[in-house]
């Protein structure tokens, strides 16, 4: 298992135990502490959970596939601080007990992926850090083949725009997927010239 891969399942395990340890040692504390802590931990978790789901929907990215997953993880460490806040909502126990059922949903699957799906954790991954073939296909833009790892097999051509005021970000613009080179572009070269 490589380091990617480590890390991923690393963050998936690790952060619900971590969120429900800090929530408890809030809720253990005193009440002023509680107080003091819990609306401004909230609120910084879900900032931290909008960022990173607005950015994910912008295409918004980090070059280095390690600070994605730590983007990842940070993200997933705010949404389980969330949910296991909720008991501390004005509620009534009905809709607090559903909305807590409902937000352990995706912990669950992150557990089940961490165990029974590692293997798909592994081809995921191993496909975005397996050694890819990056070429320039103007100033600011860069097209990165990205061969199909598991049974499907294929290759992904990601096209990101490059911020010179950001280098450790970049936008992916487009992906085409092919499942092979009758189906879709050989590679980035044959993009050269294209409208993107």
């Amino acid at each position: 298992m490589d380091f990617p891969t480590k890390l991923a399942w690393l963050l998936l395990l690790a952060a619900p135990p971590a969120a429900l340890a800090l929530q408890a040692a809030i809720d253990w504390g005193p009440a002023r502490l509680e107080r003091a802590l819990a609306k401004p931990l909230s609120l910084s978790a879900g900032a931290v959970l909008g960022v990173v789901i607005l950015a994910s929907f912008a295409g918004v990215r980090f070059v280095s596939l390690t600070a994605n997953l730590w983007a990842l993880g940070a993200a997933y460490f705010a949404y389980c601080l969330l949910v296991f806040g909720i008991g501390r909502l004005p509620l009534g126990v009905m809709l607090r007990n559903t909305a807590v059922t409902i937000g352990v949903l995706p912990i669950a699957f992150g557990y089940f992926l961490g165990t029974v799906g590692l293997l798909g954790i592994m081809f995921a991954i191993g496909a975005y850090a397996a050694p890819s073939k990056e070429t320039r296909l103007a100033n600011n833009l860069v097209c990165i083949r990205i061969e199909g790892d598991g049974p499907s097999g294929g290759y992904e051509l990601h096209i990101h725009r490059e911020w010179p005021l950001a280098p450790a970000l970049h936008r992916q613009v487009k992906v085409i997927a092919a499942k092979n080179e009758y189906y879709g572009p050989r590679d980035c070269e044959a993009l050269r010239g294209m409208t993107l």
